[in-house]
């Protein structure tokens, strides 16, 4: 399908865009972005350019994709979610997957953040920029002073509130401690408070 000559496009015919009209109400801003046909976009989405919401994708009412963002196959978007710049919702289909990743209500995404894997991040957590998780990441709760993984077919959890941000650990193998090697160990440094709450209103005032 192509809309002319110089916007051709190549892909199944099965799989199109998903028409979108003024009654949908949502905004969706022009260069580039692309929302597939079989997805769930609610009312007051906000599409900055370029992003993707890739098929079977569902997001809920007042939620922003911002530019270089993708919502993958399937991944579960609640309210008012922030999916900041060039982060990412892993599908389960790139890379395949057996569970959906999940994002519940009033989640801020920092920038080049990546979630995969069918992890599941609960309401009101925060993701500082640069953090990714996946199903074998080990996520350090330095407030509770417990070890969060996925176990047993049990995906991993960030808990409601959460500001993870990301850390390493040391390797301590010889070979490790010889190179002064270390691994991403993303941390949660505090449960959202007051001061969080200003800093992630700014972006709500700006819409």
């Amino acid at each position: 399908m192509s809309l002319n000559e110089n916007f051709r496009y190549f892909d199944k015919d099965s799989l199109s865009l998903k028409p979108v009209e003024i009654e949908n109400s949502i905004r969706l801003v022009p260069g580039g972005s692309s929302i597939r046909t079989g997805s769930y976009v609610a009312k007051g989405v906000i599409c900055m350019p370029p992003m993707y919401i890739n098929i079977g994708a569902y997001v809920d009412e007042g939620t922003m994709i911002d530019s270089h963002a993708l919502v993958g196959t399937c991944a579960q978007v609640g309210k008012g979610v922030h999916l900041s710049a060039a982060s990412q919702l892993g599908g389960v289909l790139e890379p395949p997957g057996a569970r959906p990743v999940i994002i519940e209500d009033n989640v801020m995404i920092g920038g080049n953040c990546g979630v995969y894997e069918g992890v599941i991040i609960r309401k009101n957590a925060v993701l500082g920029s640069g953090v990714i998780l996946n199903s074998s990441t080990k996520v350090f709760d330095l407030v509770n002073e417990k070890l969060l993984k996925s176990d047993s077919g049990i995906p991993l959890e960030i808990p409601e509130g959460a500001v993870v941000i990301p850390g390493s650990r040391s390797v301590d193998s010889e070979f490790g401690k010889k190179f002064g090697l270390s691994i991403s160990a993303p941390m949660i440094v505090k449960y959202r408070d007051a001061k969080t709450d200003a800093r992630t209103a700014l972006e709500q005032a700006l819409r």
